[in-house]
């Protein structure tokens, strides 16, 4: 790329209405949260032979619902705690 691309990148990012930005799991983890393959690997959901992808179906909340609940506060506490690294500052940035 040159400078006059990056140029134009960045005028275009400025002059936009809404920007989605999609970022992977270790966007996140800089953050010190855990990523998708990581968050239930814990001793509880092991004994329960609970992974991931299972605390994400509709037919865990329907079936556990305590477990459901439980394993999403963790998520919601664990990302109210979570400091933001500075990818996050610079998204912040371009939204003010």
């Amino acid at each position: 790329t040159n400078k006059n691309e990056i140029h134009a990148a960045a005028r275009a990012i400025r002059e936009c209405d809404y920007l989605l930005v999609a970022t992977g799991a270790g966007c996140s983890a800089d953050s010190g949260l855990p990523t998708y393959s990581q968050v239930a690997q814990n001793t509880i959901y092991q004994q329960l032979g609970v992974e991931y992808s299972d605390l994400c179906r509709i037919q865990c909340l329907r079936e556990r619902p305590a477990l459901f609940y439980g394993f999403w506060a963790m998520c919601f506490n664990a990302y109210q705690e979570a400091q933001p690294h500075q990818g996050y500052r610079i998204l912040k940035r371009w939204c003010d």
